[in-house]
């Protein structure tokens, strides 16, 4: 084997690699993403749970009715949190996919040119193969 092709074989190995690394991070984001839409699923039922009880209650005194709205107004501010958070996470989601498709990529043009070099060295030896056999040829032909 050429040190050219053994090159190649770790170059293709570390392409692999961190092919792999990308896909399991994007994979945790993708984890993370979904945990993050389950919270704000959750905030968004507990806000009109709130609703719900509020507009329910025929007579409340006005000190429920302001620790209603304060509560109201904390689950808001959870819920664009939640969402900003959510957005972030989608952002970093797009890049690292971005990353795993150009990892994949890059690995396949090197695995393409290992593969034409590899060709090209059965070629080479066959043709050497071809001119010993075609010298053995002659020489037998000739009679030495």
């Amino acid at each position: 084997m050429s040190p050219q092709r053994s090159r190649l074989k770790i170059v293709v190995k570390v392409k692999r690699l961190l092919e792999k690394k990308a896909q399991s991070e994007l994979i945790r984001i993708r984890t993370m993403r979904k945990q993050e839409c389950d919270e704000l699923e959750r905030l968004q039922e507990q806000q009109e749970d709130v609703i719900t009880d509020t507009s329910q209650s025929r007579r409340v005194h006005a000190s429920l009715m302001q620790v209603h709205r304060t509560f109201l107004q904390q689950i808001e501010r959870q819920i664009r949190d939640q969402e900003k958070k959510i957005d972030a996470i989608g952002r970093t989601e797009d890049l690292k996919r971005e990353e795993v498709i150009q990892r994949t990529q890059s690995k396949r043009t090197v695995e393409n040119v290992q593969q034409r070099r590899e060709a090209e060295a059965v070629k080479e030896h066959e043709k050497k193969e071809q001119r010993v056999i075609d010298i053995l040829a002659q020489h037998i032909r000739l009679g030495y």
